[in-house]
């Protein structure tokens, strides 16, 4: 498979303690199902840590998240198949997904 986009996509929540935890699901939420083209895979990483960040900077009073990306997938043990944005796993499990866009006449 040639990776020419890829797709966010939040898989579950959990129980929300907080105005930051809040915050942070409905941002997560507004953008999974979101597909990028994989030119731009960096560039939107560094805007989601930096959005988390600054809705941590938001909610002084809560404890912080602390959102970093990894590329490995504890689901299914494989190196690189998505990349996991850890730090936010009170709040959700959220994945970015490598896919590719195909024409119809490619099936």
């Amino acid at each position: 498979m040639q990776t020419t986009h890829y797709l966010f996509r939040m898989s579950q929540s959990y129980s929300l303690k907080n105005k930051l935890e809040k915050a942070v699901y409905e941002y997560l939420k507004s953008i999974s199902g979101s597909l990028i083209e994989a030119q731009y895979l960096n560039e939107v990483k560094s805007k989601i840590i930096s959005k988390i960040n600054q809705l941590n900077a938001e909610h002084k009073r809560c404890k912080p998240l602390h959102p970093n990306f990894s590329n490995f997938d504890r689901s299914s043990c494989l190196v690189d198949q998505s990349s996991t944005l850890e730090g936010v796993y009170s709040v959700c499990v959220f994945k970015i997904h490598k896919c590719e866009l195909k024409h119809p006449t490619q099936f």
